[in-house]
């Protein structure tokens, strides 16, 4: 990233704004308040449709929120871990030496960016609508699994 806050205005590294009411639903962008630090206004976000039985919109996240900055965290870790791939690889066959770190990032970024979408989704949209995000969540399940029973099978010929 260009700027360690991860927001750019103007051409220029400024702090993040942050969501006032994240998680609250919206009808239009103009409830989507984003404030500063000191709680000065700062704008506002975009009201999108949700994916959930009651129809509600949510509003989009926003830089300055915590999702944003695990995202950053991940990234960060991901970049770290593998200074010894050559860039064109760092998300090929580099990636594969710290999965499960490579695969939070992946669940991070997609939370934040899918975040209106994800709110109160019930079985049926997460299999249909969602399944990106969702997904991979039973990716890690699979291999928590596989790992389960390889351990079990060391066990019991031990």
């Amino acid at each position: 990233m260009s700027c360690a806050s991860g927001y750019i205005d103007n051409n220029t590294c400024s702090e993040p704004r942050k969501s006032l009411f994240k998680g609250r639903p919206c009808s239009s962008d103009e409830e989507c308040y984003l404030v500063f630090s000191n709680g000065s206004d700062a704008g506002h976000t975009t009201c999108e449709c949700g994916f959930n039985a009651a129809g509600f919109s949510y509003c989009m996240l926003s830089q300055g929120d915590e999702e944003f900055t695990q995202i950053k965290l991940k990234f960060e870790f991901v970049i770290a871990t593998s200074i010894f791939c050559h860039t064109l690889l760092r998300y090929g066959p580099c990636r594969y030496l710290y999965a499960d770190e490579y695969q939070e990032y992946i669940k991070a970024k997609r939370y934040y960016e899918m975040y209106p979408q994800l709110v109160f989704n019930d079985r049926c949209i997460k299999k249909i609508y969602t399944n990106d995000y969702w997904s991979l969540f039973r990716a890690n399940q699979e291999h928590s699994f596989v790992f389960c029973l390889f351990f079990l099978v060391l066990l019991l010929f031990n």
